[in-house]
């Protein structure tokens, strides 16, 4: 079945796109599936693109192993996607969920073995009868926290870009510092505990000065901006409210 479907896949492409790139995802299966592990031993040569489901809290866990899985195979340096992830069981306007999707969106940066290509996270509409798991957007496109959240983390991480992973002296905050086209830098910080903190960052090595714009994430301002500060010597201190999400663009002066 498997052969057969790839056959037909190189077929539609070199016959009628020839000049589009396309790639074969498999195996696609539900989340904390060991089947993954028979599909890369037994039928590796029929995709490309190794993608599974993952709805755990902590999504490293498990993309550990199937890059495990991988290792050894024709895939070992395959992309890893996760085709879905999120959630179908809590509410999308849950903060608790909304700031756990930002930290498994950094876990998805994360080099090696956690590092994740491309994902779908479900749902983005609400589906299905009433009552039934919502999505990001509800009835009339009503946006719920977890679509800020989201939001905020993609200002952050879309593009694939260069990533660092300050060091952090609480296991309350989780961070990352990103870089983009222009060289600006973010700086993303999580903290999913209620206890608040005076956070004291040095990004030196990626950024010496620069204006900042500040973003926040909590159950007060949806992804919105509430200041903006300067960096000296890369260095820059703010406030990280408990249950909150900051993230901070620094434009280059150059």
């Amino acid at each position: 079945m498997v052969k057969v479907a790839k056959e037909a896949i190189d077929f539609v492409y070199k016959t009628y796109l020839p000049d589009r790139t396309y790639r074969i995802h498999g195996p696609k299966t539900v989340g904390g599936s060991n089947w993954p592990a028979s599909a890369l031993q037994e039928i590796p040569n029929y995709f490309d693109t190794v993608n599974v489901h993952n709805y755990d809290a902590d999504i490293s866990n498990y993309t550990r192993k199937v890059r495990g899985w991988m290792n050894g195979t024709v895939r070992a340096n395959s992309q890893l996607w996760v085709g879905e992830w999120g959630t179908y069981e809590i509410s999308y306007g849950d903060l608790s969920l909304a700031l756990n999707l930002i930290k498994n969106l950094i876990r998805g940066s994360q080099p090696g073995d956690n590092y994740i290509y491309g994902s779908h996270i479900f749902c983005l509409y609400d589906w299905g009868k009433p009552g039934l798991p919502e999505g990001l957007l509800g009835d009339g496109g009503k946006r719920r926290a977890g679509y800020y959240a989201l939001r905020m983390g993609i200002r952050a991480l879309q593009g694939g870009r260069a990533s660092f992973f300050p060091i952090t002296n609480s296991s309350d905050l989780m961070a990352v510092a990103t870089l983009d086209a222009s060289k600006n830098v973010y700086l993303l910080v999580v903290n999913d505990r209620p206890t608040s903190y005076t956070v004291n960052a040095d990004i030196s090595e990626l950024i010496k000065t620069g204006n900042g714009t500040v973003r926040e994430f909590s159950s007060k301002r949806m992804d919105e901006v509430v200041g903006s500060l300067r960096l000296k010597g890369g260095n820059a201190s703010f406030a990280l409210a408990g249950n909150s999400a900051i993230l901070i663009k620094f434009d280059r002066q150059n």
